[in-house]
């Protein structure tokens, strides 16, 4: 508890710097600033004597390798720092989407979920449709693929973690859900500022919530729990 604490007081730290960069306009330091919360999670987390699950391990190193190239992207060649890193990014959000489906019993969510699922499938393909609307032109084919297959990822995860919670209604399952729907959103938020509007708030909005989504997927992790999922139990 006092590592969460630390880390509460850490996280706050680099708020105060993010948004005193932001103010001053500064904002290639503020990005790399913000490129320093999935590291100090991942740092805090490696560091615990929990047992790690080796799903959620995986998918914050590869996050934090892809928050990495944010400080050498100006030594890389043009356009491989986006490539890359989102590559690095649709395999972490991967990598924590197989944790939650390997645990589902699908012929349980088929019988009592199937109606939910069929929902949730078509928000999803309507928020698909809805991003590339407003911003599909500016990219260029091979980025189309790219952003494509981020958004169905990161939606996939999302849609898991929630169905997750349906099934167990658990405290463990909530921070999860909860930890997912604050990523995407600032996913949501950060695509909608790079490609749509770029005013300084929704940066902020999406700073903020990327917070409190790790913060969330932090405590998920490294409490201690009596669940029966062998990739989310935490054993002292």
């Amino acid at each position: 508890m006092k590592k969460t604490h630390f880390l509460l007081c850490l996280l706050l730290l680099i708020s105060l710097v993010f948004v005193s960069l932001q103010l001053q306009e500064l904002h290639d330091y503020s990005e790399f600033v913000k490129a320093l919360i999935v590291p100090c999670v991942c740092l805090f987390y490696l560091g615990s004597k929990q047992k790690h699950s080796k799903y959620f391990t995986v998918f914050l190193v590869l996050f934090s390798v892809s928050e990495g190239l944010t400080f050498i992207g100006g030594f890389l060649p043009i356009n491989y720092e986006y490539f890359l890193g989102n590559v690095l990014y649709i395999l972490a959000y991967s990598m924590l989407t197989v944790g939650v489906i390997k645990e589902f019993h699908i012929s349980h969510l088929l019988q009592h979920y199937k109606y939910t699922i069929m929902i949730l499938g078509l928000l999803n393909l309507y928020i698909l449709y809805v991003m590339y609307s407003a911003s599909g032109l500016k990219f260029t084919t091979e980025s189309i693929v790219v952003e494509f297959i981020y958004n169905v990822v990161i939606l996939l995860l999302l849609t898991t973690t929630f169905l997750n919670y349906l099934v167990q209604d658990n405290r463990n399952t909530l921070l999860l859900f909860m930890g997912s729907l604050s990523v995407v959103f600032s996913e949501v938020i950060q695509y909608a500022f790079y490609y749509i509007a770029p005013v300084a708030v929704l940066n902020l909005v999406s700073f903020t919530l990327t917070i409190t989504g790790f913060l969330f997927y932090y405590v998920f992790a490294v409490q201690k729990d009596s669940s029966k999922k062998e990739w989310v139990k935490v054993e002292s």
